[in-house]
């Protein structure tokens, strides 16, 4: 069929007859007139009906048709036209206001795959219809809801403040990961906010804490100990915030805290002081470098720093092809949170930033999926969950039957992106 206009005769004849190649060449024309198109999307076959839902030209009562058909493929290639998928702003607007009631049918579609679809598409558009977004937020399913939840420009806060209230778990953790969280939204996140979306929200550079809520923060973290990697790392801490902490911060963390690079003589003594007042006595002390750089226990030259890190260590073996699943675990073993901090990266393809990032927000969940991205085993898994992000025994997620990941390839996914 050629970009020429149809005939109309023989058009009629296409969609009367039995050859089901013409009619679905007739259904992919863009040229084929609109009530051929409306015939054919009633077509017994379902090739001939997705051609029809891809058709441009299709007319908008034949895509509410299609919106309901029985066969997914038919809705999904309804619901990647209808978002305007490669289309320019402009063109995609004007797609969306002519077919705003099949999207809100796509958006009640009991197939997550069809309404995933919407998601993605509409995720970062600032111009998307709000109830739609908002229709997409309140979805049931994570892989639907958690990236509209994360990125959506057009969400307000009062609207993740009303979705916040009785959601589950992975919905603060979503909301907590967008780029920018007003006061408001973390105060809300910290009310009723799970444990793992708060340790995300204090991750998060863009959540916007004052120092009171900060305090607090660091008072819960007493008892509350997945709050303390990410406080340790964050950068807007008040000397007295370190030194609060210093006195009951989980020993592995001790070598984060007093190897801060904004710590002043001041500081550096306070903390040690709070360090020595410990019960359990740990060996490691913030200093100040001789160069007069503000951090501690890390040496002047830069040279040796980076031949001899940890992290030098792990890249070293990673080139050679020497990074296995038994010396990663050897390194557990001994606390080399740093040297299995940077092997995860190495062999998931992440930056070691963000690997710290997903670290620092204690979610079994993520941690799972971060390992299965490295390559390691589920049971490997459980140990970096335990070990390296401190993750109560109550929330590990076992390996299924001690062998397989218990989440499915489709949730780790989705639990990475939210890192993307």
């Amino acid at each position: 069929m050629t970009a020429a206009a149809v005939d109309y005769d023989r058009a009629i004849n296409i969609v009367r007859g039995d050859n089901v190649e013409e009619r679905m060449e007739l259904a992919s024309n863009p040229r084929t007139l609109p009530e051929f198109l409306y015939y054919l999307s009633e077509d017994s076959d379902v090739g001939v009906r997705r051609a029809v839902g891809e058709n441009p030209s299709t007319p908008n009562k034949a895509d509410v048709n299609l919106s309901k058909d029985y066969n997914i493929s038919v809705r999904c290639a309804v619901a990647r036209k209808i978002v305007g998928a490669g289309l320019e702003s402009e063109a995609r607007r004007d797609m969306w206001r002519m077919g705003y009631t099949i999207l809100e049918t796509l958006m009640h579609d009991t197939v997550v795959k069809v309404r995933g679809i919407l998601s993605e598409a509409l995720k970062n558009d600032a111009n998307a219809p709000h109830l739609l977004v908002l229709g997409l937020a309140r979805d049931s399913d994570e892989t639907v809801a958690g990236p509209v939840l994360r990125t959506s420009p057009v969400l307000t806060d009062d609207d993740m403040v009303s979705i916040l209230k009785d959601a589950p778990g992975w919905v603060g953790q979503a909301i907590a990961g967008r780029d920018s969280l007003s006061p408001d939204l973390a105060d809300t996140l910290i009310k009723q906010g799970e444990t793992f979306a708060v340790a995300s929200m204090i991750a998060n550079p863009g959540s916007k804490l004052s120092a009171p809520v900060l305090e607090a923060l660091v008072d819960r973290s007493a008892t509350v100990t997945e709050l303390q990697p990410p406080l340790v790392d964050r950068k807007d801490m008040s000397a007295g915030m370190l030194i609060k902490l210093a006195k009951f911060v989980v020993q592995p963390l001790l070598k984060t805290l007093c190897g801060r690079k904004d710590l002043d003589q001041q500081s550096v003594s306070a903390i040690n002081k709070a360090i020595e007042s410990r019960d359990d006595k740990p060996a490691v002390r913030a200093v100040i470098a001789k160069s007069g750089a503000k951090s501690a226990n890390v040496s002047s030259d830069p040279e040796a720093v980076s031949a001899n890190t940890p992290e030098a260590q792990a890249r070293r073996l990673f080139e050679e092809g020497s990074l296995t699943d038994d010396v990663v675990a050897a390194a557990l073993e001994r606390w080399q949170n740093d040297f299995v901090i940077e092997a995860l990266a190495l062999r998931s393809g992440y930056r070691a930033e963000t690997v710290h990032r997903m670290v620092r927000v204690k979610s079994a969940r993520t941690i799972v999926a971060l390992a299965w991205k490295a390559g390691f085993s589920a049971r490997f898994a459980m140990d970096l969950q335990r070990q390296l992000a401190h993750i109560l025994p109550t929330k590990i997620v076992n390996a299924r039957d001690g062998i397989d990941y218990a989440l499915s390839i489709s949730e780790m996914e989705t639990q990475l992106s939210l890192f993307d």
